[in-house]
C-alpha cells in the first residue's frame, strides 16, 4: 500500500494470475474522470443511442383570470 500511495501501482495476484490493481485514490479519480465534457459524452453509456428530440409545438393555454 505504501507503495500505491508513493503513486507506484501495485499488481495483487491471486492463484498466480493478476487479480487486481492497487493505485494511490488520486491516480485512480484521474483515470476514472473525464477531462471535459466532450470526454464525458464520448464515454457514456448512452453514446449512439438515436434521440427523438422532436415534440408538438407548445401554444399555451387559455386561463380564466377572474
Amino acid at each position: 500500500m505504501r507503495l500505491a500511495l508513493a503513486h507506484k501501482p501495485q499488481r495483487v495476484t491471486r492463484g498466480g494470475r493478476d487479480a487486481v490493481i492497487v493505485v494511490n485514490a488520486e491516480d485512480y479519480e484521474k483515470l476514472v474522470a473525464p477531462r471535459d465534457l466532450v470526454d464525458f459524452l464520448q464515454s457514456s453509456p448512452l453514446k449512439g443511442v438515436e434521440i427523438d428530440l422532436e415534440r408538438e409545438p407548445d401554444y399555451g393555454r387559455d386561463i380564466s383570470l377572474g
